[in-house]
């Protein structure tokens, strides 16, 4: 009776719109309708802008008191709501900075003031120390370098010019590359040390008004943020950091900077470039947004100097996931995961409590429905990570501690970081879960009360003069999806709500940039929570597992057209792809036999999948295993941390996306023994995943 009545609830009520739902029988999908419509009615933009509030209060860095009282926060919550609840604490090697200083010593003297400016909209408080984290402590001094973006070929053309950063400090926009990059390079290079500052030309007033007149950076404004480029804690390389693990010596250790490394606000950039007059730069991609010519080095009658001191505490600190099951009705060993991290560098409104809200939110409603008899048939758990800041620290010591289990049961990942700084939607995803992004974009609300799919379309790109379906970008790396889809080749998936913000890892990421400038009305805010719970039950629900194997092929062919072009320009042959591409096709076909024996025989309403759980069982792991087909269980040849065979974070820049990462780095490297193994282990793992869709496909026609 409950589920007819929310079915004629669902069928009058706007809040949720119907659209076709792979994976579901006809009866499924009405009883699912049903549930989504209770779920997102249970998620409220009053309860997301309780939830950000109270984790964004006070400055959490991972690692502090400030961060404890964040976890107990969560933890009550959610045992008021009723869930099942587990905290999985670790012990990391966390450096927090106690303080830094900068001056310059020529050719005038001045100590900088490294604080942000305050203005009406801040809360009362501390400020973390302008310090990226695990820079090396320090005190050093030397000439000022200006090296662009501090990018592989931005040094390459100091080379060019005789130009030495060695033994130098060395000042870098922020951008095109991932900062802890931009800290290895200038080590690698023999840099003293290392300034990096957001130009205003890409975090500033070239983008829009700033704070506190709009949401861009002000010339006060500074961008914290890790430099490390390791895999979890760097004293448990591979493994979780438990207390009490035993902890590898120094040389084993993943690497941290040798160099003392801060950020700076691109008003005492100015003081500094500015006072340059030397070597000017080569050409015009290294002018930014400053009022004057930039320059490399320093003057015509000397050179520019500059003291740096870093000082950090030693030792390790404690960090805490936060973790609510619900346990499945049907397959509870079979795990849905949703995630978004707590800590922050600052305040962190938007980079993370939304996205730790919308995790907390989402878990709320389930316990809500929970209480009224209504479970999912997976299980579903939600986590808040601790330490993300830091280098994903707290999930990939979970995955680290979990990894066995994860293998075995978990279907796919869900994360959320920085999911409402504006109204425009967006989306990552494996290309597998592709589909699924799009049907709950159509069925799921968005701030302005209609379907998300509807406004995201506006956006679309034309292709031969047709709008084509809005585009969902991969997953590479730069938030907790990492651990789950890199390390382990879990299916993941994120999405947010996106706009002008220009306060990422400043003291202005507060609860009064995002009531003036971010959502001020909560609503984004409890729809990407929505969506994310949405995303979930469906996952959670389906008869079938909602998998999309001929986009995946699809996807397959396009990556393997731009390997082609990659191999002509640094090998300068494009040949060896054809049986790579002959896998592909095939692959493809049965993908589309499969879909075709799934709808007719699998979700028919008679269907024996529909009435024996354990039959669909089998079949689902099957389906399952897919995706695992291309992970790499020794890891790829330049990480064997990395296993993902399909996307990677582009380990030259750390933030790209790197399709077929094992060919592109081979390439890259005009290394063709490996550019070869890799396109041996594609055939095979392409082989082997349409091997895998043949035999379920028999399954499904013998039904």
């Amino acid at each position: 009776m409950m589920f007819v009545i929310l079915w004629v609830l669902a069928a009058i009520s706007p809040t949720i719109a119907r659209a076709q739902m792979t994976g579901f029988s006809p009866a499924s999908q009405r009883a699912e309708l049903a549930i989504e419509k209770r779920l997102v009615d249970e998620i409220k933009p009053d309860t997301l802008r309780a939830i950000v509030t109270a984790i964004s209060k006070e400055v959490h860095v991972a690692g502090t008191p400030a961060q404890a009282v964040t976890r107990d926060y969560v933890l009550n919550r959610w045992k008021k709501a009723g869930l099942s609840t587990k905290v999985y604490p670790y012990e990391v090697d966390i450096p927090l900075a106690k303080s830094s200083s900068l001056e310059m010593l020529a050719p005038v003297k001045k100590t900088f003031d490294l604080h942000e400016d305050k203005t009406a909209f801040d809360p009362d408080g501390k400020e973390y120390p302008w310090v990226n984290g695990y820079s090396a402590p320090g005190t050093v001094s030397g000439d000022v370098v200006y090296v662009n973006y501090g990018l592989h070929e931005d040094y390459h053309v100091l080379d060019s010019l005789d130009i030495s950063v060695k033994g130098k400090i060395v000042i870098a926009r922020y951008g095109k590359s991932y900062r802890g990059i931009k800290a290895q390079l200038a080590e690698l290079h023999g840099a003293a040390g290392l300034l990096i500052y957001s130009d205003p030309s890409g975090d500033g007033y070239d983008e829009g008004d700033v704070y506190p007149a709009g949401p861009m950076r002000s010339s006060g404004g500074v961008q914290r943020g890790s430099v490390y480029n390791g895999h979890g804690d760097p004293t448990t390389p591979g493994y979780a950091s438990v207390p009490g693990a035993r902890r590898v010596s120094a040389d084993s250790m993943y690497p941290t900077p040798k160099i003392p490394v801060i950020p700076i606000s691109y008003g005492i950039a100015q003081e500094i470039l500015g006072t340059m007059h030397g070597h000017d730069i080569p050409n015009s991609s290294w002018q930014g947004g400053l009022a004057f010519r930039y320059h490399i080095e320093g003057t015509n009658r000397g050179s520019v100097q500059v003291k740096l001191h870093v000082e950090c505490d030693t030792g390790l600190k404690p960090i805490w996931n936060t973790v609510a099951t619900v346990q499945g009705s049907t397959w509870p060993d079979e795990w849905i995961i949703i995630g978004g991290h707590r800590d922050a560098w600052c305040y962190g409104t938007e980079d993370n409590a939304s996205g730790c809200a919308s995790s907390v939110a989402a878990a709320e409603a389930f316990a809500k429905l929970q209480k009224e008899g209504i479970r999912p048939k997976r299980s579903v758990m939600f986590v808040t990570w601790d330490a993300e800041e830091w280098g994903l620290l707290g999930s990939t010591e979970w995955v680290e501690q979990l990894e066995k289990e994860l293998g075995a049961k978990a279907i796919a990942y869900i994360n959320q970081d920085e999911c409402a700084t504006g109204t425009s939607f967006s989306a990552g995803a494996d290309p597998m879960l592709r589909s699924l992004v799009y049907e709950v974009s159509k069925s799921v609300l968005d701030g302005s009360g209609n379907p998300v799919y509807d406004k995201w379309m506006e956006r679309a790109p034309k292709r031969d003069g047709e709008v084509a379906q809005p585009e969902i970008g991969l997953l590479g790396g730069g938030s907790d999806f990492s651990a789950f889809y890199n390390h382990l080749g879990i299916p993941s998936l994120e999405h947010g709500f996106g706009g002008p913000f220009g306060q990422y890892h400043s003291n202005h990421d507060n609860i009064g940039w995002t009531m003036h400038f971010g959502d001020s009305s909560f609503r984004y805010h409890a729809a990407s929570s929505q969506f994310a719970a949405v995303e979930a039950m469906r996952l959670a629900n389906a008869d079938v597992l909602p998998l999309n194997f001929t986009a995946l092929g699809q996807w397959l062919l396009t990556a393997v057209q731009h390997e082609k072009v990659l191999a002509m320009k640094n090998m300068h042959d494009s040949s060896g792809f054809g049986p790579l591409e002959n896998v592909i096709d095939t692959l493809i076909a049965a993908s589309k036999q499969f879909t075709e024996a799934r709808d007719k025989k699998g979700l028919s309403e008679n269907s024996p999948l529909i009435q024996n759980p354990a039959l669909a069982d089998s079949v689902n792991q099957l389906l399952r295993s897919v995706g695992f087909a291309f992970t790499a269980p020794e890891g790829l040849f330049f990480d064997k941390w990395e296993r993902n065979m399909l996307v990677l974070a582009d380990p030259d820049n750390g933030y790209a996306d790197l399709e077929l990462p094992a060919l592109s780095v081979a390439f890259r490297g005009k290394n063709g023994y490996e550019a070869n193994r890799a396109t041996i282990e594609l055939i095979r793992a392409v082989t082997k995943a349409t091997k895998i869709l043949e035999d379920v496909t028999q399954r499904l026609d013998a039904l």
